[in-house]
């Protein structure tokens, strides 16, 4: 009797331990569940594609040369439904924007952006995002000059009407035959060859230079220096080229200047002195050949002004103080 007894109590204790299990696993897998359910409730929005606008212009920011400048500009960029892009840099109004001269190709993926603007000096890369609110944040860094920045832009609707880009079938901004000949006969000297006296000469011409212009206009009353001085020569001939900036001015690509003076010396003689200049943004100029017939000068080169029509290669002819310019390339309205 006492056997059995024991035996009974053996089986009451097993069975309550596997009993004690079940409920465990149980309470385990209400856990498991509970979390899942959790996480079933946590929904990802899926990204909406943003979509470009093709009716108008996209105005950056202003864009000033120095702080707190009345004169900025703003960068332009104009997209086209068969993925071309445009831009421009204009101190204009989006409704006097027409010369977007630079071009590009554009990818879209999602709401994010990136192409690539071509021009005569080399490239600047844009990437960025298509905002909620239709406006675009993008980041450009320039293969020209290493500069980078970061700008929003807002779409301004101007109500155009051709939406899809087509190359222009007649019209080519640059026509060699404009130029009845061109030249590049100058030999660049070393720059330790200009002397100190011309110099300082051509720094009293920048401050006058620069005097004469901030009478009309305080924008250009800051100090300059010459950021760029080369010599040529060919014969009895020589060409000093000096290139200016403005002190206060820090974005200026890598070789630009405000303005530069050209002077002609013949016989170590002053013969002719010339100035380009493009004070409210910035200019490229190169000096590549010149040639004389005994009563004037032609003078040959390449100038990249910012905002001007006219730029390109050059001939200028020069007789009696009197010049007169032909370049290569010029954008038509």
């Amino acid at each position: 009797m006492k056997q059995i007894v024991t035996y009974i109590l053996i089986l009451l204790f097993i069975s309550s331990c596997n009993t004690k299990r079940k409920h465990e696993k149980t309470n385990n897998l209400s856990i498991t569940e509970n979390i899942d359910n959790v996480d079933s409730t946590i929904k990802t929005e899926p990204k909406v594609e943003q979509k470009i606008k093709f009716t108008g212009l996209y105005q950056s920011e202003k864009i000033e040369k120095e702080l707190n400048d009345p004169h900025g500009y703003w960068n332009y960029l104009r997209f086209y439904e068969n993925n071309h892009v445009r831009q421009i840099g204009s101190e204009n109004l989006p409704k006097n924007v027409f010369d977007l001269r630079y071009h590009g190709k554009y990818l879209i993926e999602e709401d994010s952006l990136k192409f690539e603007i071509k021009s005569t000096n080399g490239s600047v890369f844009y990437k960025g995002q298509i905002l909620k609110n239709g406006n675009l944040k993008l980041h450009s860094k320039s293969m020209i000059n290493g500069n980078e920045s970061n700008r929003e832009y807002t779409f301004v609707n101007l109500t155009f009407t051709d939406t899809v880009y087509e190359e222009p079938e007649v019209y080519n901004p640059c026509d060699s035959t404009k130029l009845k000949t061109y030249k590049t006969n100058l030999k660049e000297l070393d720059i330790n060859q200009i002397n100190q006296e011309s110099i300082e000469k051509a720094i009293d011409f920048g401050n006058q230079f620069i005097k004469e212009h901030c009478k009309s206009d305080s924008l250009y009353c800051d100090s300059i220096y010459i950021h760029e001085k080369k010599l040529f020569a060919i014969d009895s001939i020589k060409v000093y080229s000096f290139g200016y900036r403005f002190y206060g001015n820090q974005g200026y690509e890598s070789n630009s200047n405000s303005f530069y003076t050209i002077w002609i010396y013949e016989e170590n003689e002053l013969r002719y002195q010339h100035t380009f200049e493009e004070l409210i943004g910035e200019i490229i100029v190169n000096i590549t050949g010149i040639e004389s017939d005994g009563n004037g000068y032609v003078l040959y080169g390449e100038e990249y002004p910012y905002f001007s029509n006219d730029y390109g290669r050059f001939r200028m002819e020069i007789q009696n103080e009197r010049w007169n310019i032909v370049h290569e390339c010029r954008e038509v309205h």
